[in-house]
């Protein structure tokens, strides 16, 4: 189902083959440097790894987010999801949180319950911040046909092909194939049993400035 126009590419930064990864199909770019790709050395001379140096290093979780520098922002994450309300399913969706407007290069791969992916869309940048105050932001992304069974699940991949968050409801998901191949899901633990209210959602509460500082709750 591969669009015309798209195409498999390495991306990252480094000068040889091993300092990139493989992403799923976007657009294509023969003849030129793929989108999200720099060939130069990973670090300047003398340099030293760093929160904007374009590579997942020190203990990021993504590239350039999360671990313990306080330099770091936050990685996005999974703040919202929506996939069942019974015979027929309205406005499913995904809602992305980050501290950082434009997501470009970030995908959401959706899982079903054997660990291979059916469904993926790419992230942009936000028009939404949030009422919270300045820096964060909302993404938000329709996804027609979200599974709806036993144990499906979503991955948030960065540019460079991190999984930055796999989550599953429903059960627990190993991924067998795409970006989260010998992943665990972490399960929500909340579900739509299919009788969600059409406008009602499962959603992250608490306070924080990360994933692990919100909980999930029924719609």
């Amino acid at each position: 189902n591969t669009l015309e126009g798209h195409s498999l590419a390495r991306v990252g930064r480094g000068t040889m083959a091993s300092s990139f990864e493989w992403r799923f199909p976007t657009s294509d770019s023969p003849g030129e440097i793929n989108d999200h790709q720099t060939i130069a050395d990973a670090l300047a001379a003398g340099g030293s790894a760093t929160c904007s140096d374009g590579l997942r290093n020190q203990d990021e979780v993504g590239v350039d987010c999360g671990g313990s520098s306080s330099s770091c922002v936050s990685c996005p994450w999974i703040n919202e999801l929506h996939y069942d309300n019974g015979e027929t399913d309205v406005d499913e969706f995904v809602e992305v949180v980050s501290m950082v407007q434009d997501l470009s290069g970030y995908t959401l791969v959706l899982y079903q319950y054997q660990g291979h992916p059916y469904k993926s869309r790419a992230l942009g940048v936000s028009t939404t911040e949030t009422s919270e105050g300045s820096g964060v932001w909302v993404h938000v992304v329709y996804i027609e046909g979200i599974r709806d069974g036993t144990k499906d699940g979503v991955a948030l991949v960065d540019g460079a092909n991190n999984v930055v968050e796999f989550l599953s409801y429903e059960g627990t998901i190993n991924g067998a194939s795409g970006p989260a191949t010998g992943i665990t899901s972490t399960s929500i633990e909340v579900f739509e049993d299919g009788n969600t209210l059409e406008g009602h959602s499962l959603a992250r509460v608490g306070r924080g400035t990360m994933a692990s500082s919100f909980e999930w709750r029924f719609p």
